[in-house]
C-alpha cells in the first residue's frame, strides 16, 4: 500500500481562496502534485483513496439496510397448548348443541402465529396455523357422516325431535390470525383481529340426511378485546382473547351456528439484534482488514 496515513486540512487563505486538501504519505512511495490549487495523489495513491471511500459506502448502505430490516421484523410465535383452548357452543340443525361425550365441546390448540412487529405496532401477517388437539376419544359421525366414530377435535349432538339425534364430529380444525396495525401500549394491543379456517370439516349423521360441510376459508370477526404483548427479559408473550361466530348449512340452509371462544397464548425468545453502531463497526473493520490485505 502507498498511502498507509492520509492527514486531511483545510486552509482558508484571507483572500477566499479555495480549499486546499493535503494529504501526507508514509508507505514506501509518497509521490504527490498539485492540480488547480490542490493537492493530489498519484494514480497509486489515489487508487487506493477511491477504493477505500467506494468500500465505506458500500459498508454504510448496508448498515443501514440491516438497521432498517431490524426495526421492521416478521416474527413469529409459538402457541401455548397448556394456555390456548378454544370452546363451540351454538346451534346443530335448528337445535342446542351438547356435548357428545364428555368435554367435546372444548379442545387445546398449538401451532404458530405470524406477525411483523415495527416499533409498537404489530401487524398479524397471516400464514398462521393454529391447529385443535384431537378429543381423546372417537366421535360421531365417521369421515363425511358415515355412521360409526373416527378421530375428531369436537363432538356435538342435537335433538331434532322426532328425527331423533344428530350427531356433528368437527374434524382438522386449524386457524389462521390476521390485522391490520394495531398499536401496542404498554403491552395492551388496541384493534380486532380476524380468524378464518384455513381447514374445518364438519361431519354430520341427522337420520334423515348425512355428509361434510367444509368451511375452509370461512371468515368472522373476532370480537373479544383485551390481547396483549408483553416482554419479560427475553420471552414476549401474546395472548389473543377469542370470540368469533361461524355459519354453516347442515341439514337446511343456514340451520347451524358456532359460536368460537376462548383464549390463543404464544411466546417467542427475542435475540438481541445487534445496533446499528455495532453494524458500522464491524463493516469498518472489514474494510481496514481489507486494505491491510
Amino acid at each position: 500500500m502507498f498511502c498507509d496515513k492520509i492527514v486531511y486540512s483545510t486552509i482558508l487563505s484571507s483572500t477566499n481562496a479555495a480549499p486546499s486538501l493535503s494529504f501526507r504519505g508514509t508507505g514506501r512511495r509518497s509521490d504527490w502534485r498539485a492540480v488547480a490549487g490542490h493537492h493530489v495523489a498519484t494514480s497509486s495513491g489515489r487508487g487506493n483513496l477511491i477504493k477505500s471511500i467506494a468500500i465505506l459506502g458500500t459498508a454504510l448502505a448496508a448498515t443501514t439496510l440491516i438497521a432498517s430490516a431490524a426495526q421492521a421484523a416478521a416474527i413469529q410465535f409459538n402457541v401455548v397448548q397448556a394456555s390456548s383452548s378454544l370452546t363451540i357452543n351454538g346451534t346443530v340443525a335448528n337445535g342446542p348443541l351438547s356435548q357428545q361425550t364428555p368435554g367435546s365441546l372444548s379442545t387445546s390448540y398449538t401451532g404458530t402465529v405470524n406477525a411483523d412487529l415495527t416499533g409498537n405496532v404489530i401487524t398479524f401477517t397471516g400464514g398462521s396455523s393454529i391447529d385443535a388437539v384431537s378429543q381423546a376419544v372417537n366421535q360421531q359421525p365417521g369421515a363425511n357422516g358415515l355412521p360409526g366414530s373416527a378421530p375428531a377435535d369436537y363432538g356435538f349432538s342435537a335433538s331434532l325431535g322426532l328425527f331423533g339425534t344428530a350427531f356433528v364430529a368437527a374434524r382438522g380444525v386449524n386457524f389462521d390470525v390476521t390485522s391490520g396495525g394495531l398499536t401496542v401500549t404498554a403491552g395492551a394491543i388496541a384493534g380486532g383481529t380476524t380468524l378464518t379456517f384455513n381447514n374445518a370439516d364438519v361431519d354430520y349423521n341427522a337420520n334423515v340426511t348425512f355428509g361434510r360441510e367444509e368451511l375452509d376459508g370461512t371468515t368472522g370477526a373476532n370480537a373479544a378485546v383485551g390481547a396483549t404483548l408483553v416482554t419479560v427479559g427475553n420471552l414476549q408473550t401474546l395472548t389473543i382473547p377469542i370470540s368469533a361466530i361461524y355459519n354453516a348449512s347442515l341439514v337446511t340452509s343456514g340451520d347451524t351456528t358456532l359460536n368460537v371462544a376462548g383464549t390463543i397464548v404464544a411466546t417467542r425468545t427475542i435475540v438481541p439484534e445487534p445496533t446499528t453502531l455495532t453494524l458500522l463497526g464491524g463493516a469498518l473493520m472489514a474494510m481496514v482488514r481489507r486494505r491491510r490485505g
